[in-house]
């Protein structure tokens, strides 16, 4: 589970299961925007990848490599709560 930072530019990791560490440690903060977590932010939708298609090259390697071929990202918001206000 990630949270959103208060100024709305990062999102940080804040719990996870089942990754190895070697998975989790290096997208332990992801900026708004960035891999199918922030566009799910940006968005305000959930959205799904393919890792081959996936949008931030750095990230792309880093799921290959833990054998990792679908990715889907949700956000959860509560309601009257915008981007950087909470």
């Amino acid at each position: 589970m990630y949270l959103l930072e208060a100024d709305g530019r990062r999102i940080v990791l804040r719990v996870h299961r089942g990754p190895a560490p070697t998975l989790a440690e290096p997208v332990a903060r992801i900026r708004a925007g960035e891999g199918v977590l922030g566009k799910a932010v940006d968005l305000r939708r959930p959205v799904p990848v393919a890792i081959v298609a996936y949008p931030s090259p750095w990230l792309e390697l880093l799921l290959l490599a833990g054998r990792i071929q679908y990715l889907a990202s949700a956000p959860a918001m509560s309601p009257g709560v915008g981007r950087g206000s909470h």
